[in-house]
Formats: structure tokens, sequence, C-alpha cells
């Protein structure tokens, strides 16, 4: 009885970060007469640099120069890619698999919003660190132990 409240509990706690994604997804949703314009999507990611340069927050003077301006459209592609993950988020608290790998996406995904924008989340990728990867290879050692 007491390892499957346990195990509810880390479930939940490993479902909170993702439906916080998933949610931030959905709000990009909004925007969908707009998504089959690749045009749009390259607009929308280097305003929303330009946004974070605006606000105060310091890109990397190499990432400008060397990947916003020659190549706008990784930018784009980044944009894309970071939307399919966010509206895939909730696929491991379905399927109760793919914890960690979803979880060193995000980690990732920070990291590369830290080097490119210069916005750090520190406290968030220590918290999914915790969450998402070592709260589930404690599941899983935990679950061979009891095999044994």
């Amino acid at each position: 009885m007491d390892q499957g409240i346990n195990l509810t509990l880390i479930r939940y706690m490993q479902s909170i970060p993702l439906i916080h994604y998933f949610i931030s997804g959905l709000w990009k949703v909004r925007m969908l007469e707009h998504l089959f314009s690749f045009d749009y999507f390259k607009r929308t990611a280097l305003d929303n640099i330009a946004y974070a340069i605006a606000e105060g927050q310091s890109i990397s003077p190499f990432f400008k120069d060397e990947i916003v301006k020659p190549y706008p459209n990784l930018i784009a592609i980044g944009f894309i890619g970071t939307f399919l993950f966010q509206l895939f988020c909730l696929y491991p608290i379905i399927s109760k698999r793919n914890f960690i790998s979803f979880g060193l996406t995000s980690i990732i995904f920070h990291v590369l919003t830290g080097l490119s924008m210069g916005i750090w989340f520190p406290t968030n990728v220590l918290t999914l660190m915790f969450i998402l990867i070592y709260t589930e290879t404690l599941i899983k050692d935990e679950q061979k132990e009891y095999a044994l």
C-alpha cells in the first residue's frame, strides 16, 4: 500500500512540469491558421528573440551574428521543434514511460535557450533533473528490488 502511494505521488510530481509545457504548447496552437506558412514561424521566432533583446536579456553576440542573421531558418526549425515537444509532453504521463527522455529533452531545451538567448533557467534545470530523471531511476531501482 505504501509503495503505491509513493509511486502515485512521484507520478503526480513528474506530471506537473510536463503539463506546464503542454499548456505552453496549447497557447501556441491558437496560431493554427498561420502554421502552414514557414515564413510565419521564422518571423515569430525572430520576433521572440527581438523581444528578449528589447527586454534587456543578453543574447550572445556569436549567436546573433553567426546564426540568427545568416541562418534565420534554423530559428524557425527550433521554434517548430519546441512547439512539437510541448504538444507531445502528455505522452509520458499517459504511457507512464519516457520520463527520462522528456526530462533530458527539456533540460537540453533550457540549456540551449540559455546559450542562445541568455535567458537562464537554473532552477528549472535542477528541478527537472530531480523530478523527471532521478525519481524515475529510483522507481526503476525499486521495481528491480521487488522483482528479486
